[in-house]
């Protein structure tokens, strides 16, 4: 069942480094509700891929919607995203 959904939100960063999959910043998981480790899917606007992962809290205030490792071969740096969270 969707528990929270955001439209447009805008892919700030991507690093192939890091193994977590989704990484929005404390203030815009406040906004939009999402939980740590909470199961999720991105739809990418610009190609119509969808990713299934989990978020992560980022730092407070940085205004930053990071996506890290395989994940950055189907969504890159500055995509539109929808941003789905399940319960």
């Amino acid at each position: 069942m969707i528990e929270e959904k955001n439209h447009w939100a805008t892919i700030t960063d991507a690093d192939l480094k890091n193994a977590v999959s989704l990484i929005p910043d404390k203030d815009f998981m406040n906004t939009d509700e999402l939980k740590e480790y909470e199961k999720n899917q991105i739809l990418d606007i610009a190609n119509n891929n969808c990713i299934a992962n989990y978020i992560n809290t980022g730092k407070k205030s940085s205004s930053n919607v990071c996506v890290n490792g395989a994940v950055i071969h189907f969504i890159r740096k500055s995509d539109l995203v929808i941003i789905v969270a399940y319960c």
